[in-house]
């Protein structure tokens, strides 16, 4: 899967587009995990929306 065809997948799930690179990973994330897409093609993905700008979230320590 190219990074076009993620967009376009997004479109179609979604109802909108975007340009957003940190909310095309999440939904890369969430197709890999669905098993729509290999791991290989989730690296390139991943590592295409990096070089455009997406970045992982940092996760916060909770304090009890």
């Amino acid at each position: 899967m190219k990074l076009g065809d993620l967009k376009q997948a997004f479109v179609q799930k979604k109802g909108y587009s975007t340009e957003d690179m940190n909310e095309l990973l999440d939904f890369a994330r969430h197709h890999y995990l669905e098993g729509k897409i290999c791991i290989s093609e989730y690296r390139v993905l991943i590592r295409e929306l990096e070089t455009n700008g997406a970045t992982k979230p940092t996760h916060a320590i909770l304090e009890s």
